[in-house]
């Protein structure tokens, strides 16, 4: 069975405020790659799991991308990967934000 990769409506808003802010007019290129890459990176979670490191939060994981924190669970998070399930993603922190 392939994993999926499921995202919560708090990370869906946090991805689109990234979007908006990353495209928005004068970002550059380098702003829409930025975008990219943590797309592509979610994206990946499906085959990579445990990409990130334990987080904070008990039975969270923690990813740093573009200077963005990707915070996620991995149903079945034994840290083995053919007993890993799918992957909810929590939230997406962009730099500086405050996550109170």
């Amino acid at each position: 069975m392939a994993r999926r990769v499921f995202l919560s409506p708090a990370a869906t808003r946090d991805l689109g405020i990234i979007r908006a802010w990353l495209g928005q007019p004068g970002a550059g290129p380098r702003a829409k790659e930025r975008a990219r890459r943590i797309a592509r990176v979610l994206r990946s979670l499906a085959e990579r799991p445990f990409l990130g490191h334990p987080g904070d939060e008990p039975g969270t994981r923690e990813l740093v991308v573009e200077q963005h924190t990707i915070i996620y669970q991995v149903e079945n998070d034994t840290g083995l990967l053919q007993e890993a399930g799918d992957v909810d993603v929590l939230r997406v922190w962009m730099p500086r934000q405050n996550r109170s």
